[in-house]
Formats: C-alpha cells, sequence, structure tokens
C-alpha cells in the first residue's frame, strides 16, 4: 500500500513499519519501485510502540484480526506516537446495523474463529477510539475511517 500511495504522489516520505519477516519482504518491492529514498522500513511490532512523527497512521485491514483489549492496546500506541494534529485512518470494514449483508456476518464469524477477532459496527469503533483518546471525525460506509487526537 505505501508503495502506490508514494507512486501516485510523488514527493511524499512513507513508512512501512511491521514485523522483521514482512520488512525482509518488502525491501525488495520498495527498491523495485525506486522508492528507497522516499519509504523507510521499519520494523517492531505495534502492540509495543510504534514510530512517532507522522502526518498519517493508516491500519489496513488490521483491526478486524483483534479482539477489543488488542485493539486498544494498537490505537493507544499510535495516539501516544502521534502529534497533535495527525490523523489515523483505519481502512476496515464497517458492519452495518441492525441487519449485515451475509458475506460480512460471515467474514465477522470466521474472524471469530481464527483470530479471535471481529468485524465491528461503526459505534463498536467509536468506543475503541473513545478509549484511546481518538476522536472519529469520518466514517464512510464502504470501510474507511479517519480520526484525530483528543
Amino acid at each position: 500500500m505505501v508503495v502506490s500511495i508514494l507512486n501516485a504522489h510523488g514527493g511524499l516520505r512513507g513508512m512501512l513499519f511491521e514485523l522483521p519477516e514482512v520488512i525482509a519482504k518488502a525491501e525488495g518491492a520498495v527498491a523495485a519501485a525506486g522508492l528507497a529514498g522516499s519509504c523507510e522500513l521499519r520494523s517492531g511490532s505495534f502492540l509495543e510502540s510504534v514510530p512517532s512523527g507522522g502526518d498519517i497512521y493508516i491500519l489496513s485491514n488490521i483491526l478486524h484480526d483483534w479482539d477489543d483489549d488488542h485493539c486498544g492496546r494498537i490505537l493507544t500506541n499510535c495516539r501516544r506516537a502521534m502529534r497533535r494534529d495527525a490523523k489515523i485512518l483505519v481502512i476496515d470494514a464497517i458492519m452495518p446495523e441492525p441487519d449485515p449483508p451475509l458475506v460480512l456476518a460471515a467474514l465477522d464469524l470466521q474472524m471469530m474463529v481464527m483470530l479471535g477477532g471481529k468485524q465491528r459496527t461503526e459505534s463498536e469503533y467509536r468506543t475503541l477510539f473513545q478509549a484511546s483518546a481518538l476522536r472519529i471525525t469520518q466514517a464512510q460506509p464502504q470501510g474507511l475511517i479517519e480520526a484525530e487526537v483528543i
């Protein structure tokens, strides 16, 4: 994703923060795209900490993998790393209320059984973000959430 963003918007700088085995695989893709000078690769775990100083923190298909406690830890670590004017973008399905489509209900069950995670409604996301001192400023039904520091 970071390669696509940097290719589409020349002049930006980005960072991929991932587990060491993912960073090892990403090195070749970043170099092949000619982005070694504008894309920093840093390994670590967002369950422990997140690099500070970013303008935008993007979590793509992350939160649905985790239970509420782990999501809270991830979001709190992002919040600690964020400047007051930074934003966090979450790209993940938002479960419609009260009757979700069958495909999302099936994905919810799959996340719960395989990973202990779940698909969340907008109100569930708002509760998670609020507990981490973040406020949702936009939630698009297609699955894009924008939040800021409270």
